[in-house]
């Protein structure tokens, strides 16, 4: 069975929302309820070490990282900072006590840099998009060559719309970078879109 919606609906694809921010934006909203919800169960673990790791590992910005590569630029911001002020909330509860702001961008900076680790939506949300949308550009235009073929799209139509809005995410995430970062932003993005095409070429080779 199907169902038929009314054209341009939002719809669900493997997990993912296809539609406008609005309908993004509502899919997030169930998620960040969900991870919040998993997190007050962590709290009643009373015991700090188990509750954090936990955390990191079960109900970390991970939980809400599918949604962020699929529609990352396309959500309300206050949904991403009502996620990243529970997660604050919940390393408090397991701390025992509130965090000043220094103490809470170092637990979110990388554990390599001496952070926790507990990275936030807010943060990732741009970037997040921007390597899945370079990642997954040469099956994108496979699939805009299969579309063409059936009469839906031509493939100048669907590349112009693909590559717009990845570079839209692009430069409002270079744009809240200092400018020696923005240029190596750049470069790596750069060196991803080489990669992909390559991985690309390498797989329909066998």
């Amino acid at each position: 069975t199907c169902e038929v919606k009314a054209a341009n609906s939002a719809s669900e694809v493997l997990g993912a929302t296809l539609g406008d921010k609005v309908a993004a934006t509502t899919n997030a909203k169930k998620v960040v309820k969900k991870v919040a919800e998993l997190r007050h169960c962590l709290a009643g673990l009373d015991h700090a070490a188990t509750e954090l790791v936990l955390t990191r590992r079960c109900a970390d910005v991970a939980k809400l990282g599918y949604t962020l590569r699929c529609s990352g630029d396309r959500l309300d911001k206050d949904v991403l900072e009502e996620f990243d002020k529970d997660l604050r909330s919940s390393l408090e509860t397991t701390l025992g006590g509130s965090l000043r702001d220094t103490a809470w961008w170092q637990a979110s900076t990388g554990v390599r840099s001496g952070g926790l680790g507990l990275r936030e939506a807010v943060a990732v949300a741009l970037p997040a998009v921007l390597a899945s949308r370079i990642t997954s550009r040469p099956l994108a235009m496979e699939m805009a060559a299969h579309a063409a073929a059936a009469g839906l799209v031509t493939v100048d139509q669907f590349t112009a719309a693909y590559d717009q809005r990845t570079r839209d995410a692009f430069l409002r995430l270079r744009a809240d970078l200092p400018d020696e970062v923005a240029d190596e932003l750049k470069q790596v993005a750069e060196d991803g879109t080489a990669a992909a095409a390559a991985r690309w070429q390498t797989l329909q080779q066998g």
